[in-house]
C-alpha cells in the first residue's frame, strides 16, 4: 500500500489512510482542510478531540483499504485506545502522523512518463534526426 502512514498505538500497528471518503467526512465536520489543520494544531482538550477524530477516521479508512487489497483483517482502532494519558511526545508524534497521512493523500504519483516535455527541444531533436538521414 502506497501513500499511507503506519503508527503504533498501545503496541498495535495501525495504517492511516487519507482518501476521498475521509476528505468528505472532514469537510462535513470542519468545512475545509485548512480549518481542520488549524483545529488539529490547537492546544488543550479541543486539539486532543480533533486528533482523536482524525486517528479514528484515518485508521478506519486504512484498515478498510488493507482489507480491499486482500490483507488479513486487523482490529479497528477504538476511541478508548487513544488516551489523554499518553505522553506529550507521543501526542506530538501522532499529530505529525495525521498531517503526514493527509499530505500523502493529496500527493499524486508521478511516473517517468509524466515528466514535463520541452516541445521546442523535442522539435529541434527531430529536425536533427531528419537532417542526419
Amino acid at each position: 500500500m502506497d501513500r499511507v502512514v503506519n503508527v503504533k498505538i498501545k503496541d498495535t500497528l495501525y495504517t492511516l489512510n487519507y482518501s476521498v471518503a475521509v476528505m468528505f467526512d472532514m469537510a462535513d465536520k470542519f468545512g475545509d482542510i485548512q480549518k481542520a489543520l488549524d483545529a488539529l494544531a490547537q492546544g488543550g482538550k479541543e486539539g486532543f478531540d480533533v486528533l482523536q477524530w482524525f486517528l479514528l477516521k484515518l485508521s478506519e479508512d486504512g484498515e478498510l483499504a488493507r482489507r480491499e487489497e486482500g490483507y488479513e483483517p486487523s482490529p479497528f482502532l477504538k476511541e478508548a485506545d487513544i488516551s489523554p494519558r499518553m505522553k506529550p511526545l507521543e501526542y506530538e508524534e501522532l499529530k505529525g502522523a495525521v498531517v503526514a497521512a493527509i499530505t500523502m493523500g493529496y500527493q499524486r504519483e508521478v511516473q517517468a512518463d509524466d515528466e514535463e516535455i520541452d516541445i521546442g527541444l523535442q522539435e529541434l531533436n527531430e529536425k536533427k534526426t531528419k537532417a542526419g538521414d
